[in-house]
């Protein structure tokens, strides 16, 4: 079996030569006997694995198996040569459907909008958060809330704050609509990953869609509600 590893977490991400996307996952025991061989983007020969049921809560693909590394699983970067593997990044869904989703905890999507507001606490006085709230405006328009936990909210705090100009359009992938406080967000997981605007395709395919409709401008703040 030949995959392409997209997301680089103790859950894989990848895609198999037939274009299908399935999760692989590797145990906390066993990831320091690949980590450091992993790259995102690299082709993989993989051997002597467990095919098992996907499983019912906090799914990140939609295929019904998954891929479980056990101690005998063997996996080598092979030659990008003859092999087109097709990249499926990322499983961007409306408002409706997150709010459909609230709490059942089956399925991690990703959301992709227009950065509207950052809490900002403790951003400047050298303090880390271990909370970060964002505001994002979906393409289907209404705003949703982003809460941002631990590692999560750090690795966004430290990448905003080296950005030279402020991002306009945010990716935050494999995301729990969930309630917290009687407050609908979608919450980060600990695979979370957050994208800025050229950092990835459909960031950059958003935000020229934005342009061209003229939808780039700042939202104001008075257009959000806050909790």
């Amino acid at each position: 079996m030949k995959f392409l590893l997209e997301w680089f977490t103790f859950g894989k991400h990848v895609t198999s030569t037939r274009g299908t996307t399935i999760h692989a996952f590797i145990p906390a025991n066993r990831i320091g006997c690949y980590e450091e061989d992993l790259k995102a983007g690299v082709i993989y020969k993989i051997k002597n694995f467990l095919v098992i049921n996907n499983k019912t809560s906090y799914k990140v693909t939609s295929h019904k198996f998954l891929i479980q590394f056990t101690h005998h699983t063997v996996l080598a970067p092979t030659d990008h040569a003859g092999h087109d593997i097709e990249r499926q990044n990322v499983r961007i869904r409306s408002y409706a459907e997150f709010n459909e989703a609230v709490n059942k905890n089956e399925d991690l999507y990703d959301a992709l909008g227009k950065l509207v507001l950052v809490s900002n606490e403790n951003f400047n006085n050298g303090v880390t958060n271990k909370r970060i709230d964002i505001h994002l405006q979906l393409k289907d328009g209404p705003i949703v809330r982003v809460t941002l936990w631990g590692n999560v909210a750090a690795n966004f705090q430290k990448k905003l704050m080296e950005s030279v100009d402020k991002p306009m359009v945010l990716l935050a992938t494999t995301m729990n609509p969930r309630t917290f406080r009687d407050v609908f967000c979608l919450s980060s997981t600990s695979s979370t990953r957050i994208f800025f605007d050229n950092d990835i395709e459909p960031n950059t395919g958003y935000l020229t869609w934005l342009r061209e409709n003229g939808k780039d401008s700042e939202v104001t703040t008075s257009e959000v509600t806050k909790p």
